[in-house]
């Protein structure tokens, strides 16, 4: 019923942990900067890999994420930091091409785009 704080994020009402007691998901009751991913909101859920890197940034509104405006439910990182997936919070143009706010954009783990978000699949269900 009251905040606890877990591998430095402030979590409220709900949060998993590893089987080794680190910090698996939860809800944050306080911003929290997790390596170059800086002030996530109160109220947003926020998941980790094992060794504490992000690996998931649910939020209710854009943010700053790798440089571009992430929004939503499906905002994935790879292990290294590289962005992995991002739903745009705002209009984007890359290479002469404007991708619409909702659109999906995905990246290997170097930062390479990967034109379709379907070959991702396993990274994030692991």
């Amino acid at each position: 019923t009251t905040p606890v704080v877990l591998n430095g994020i402030s979590c409220k009402d709900a949060f998993a942990l590893s089987p080794d007691g680190d910090l698996r998901r939860c809800k944050s009751t306080a911003s929290a900067s997790i390596g170059s991913v800086k002030d996530i909101p109160a109220g947003s859920w926020i998941s980790l890999y094992k060794g504490g890197a992000l690996r998931r940034v649910e939020v209710a509104k854009p943010m700053a994420m790798n440089g571009y405006s992430c929004k939503g439910y499906h905002n994935y990182f790879h292990e290294n930091g590289q962005l992995m997936k991002c739903q745009l919070g705002e209009d984007k143009e890359i290479d002469k091409t404007l991708h619409k706010a909702g659109a999906f954009l995905c990246w290997d783990n170097k930062g390479k785009p990967v034109a379709d978000c379907k070959m991702i699949g396993k990274e994030i269900l692991d």
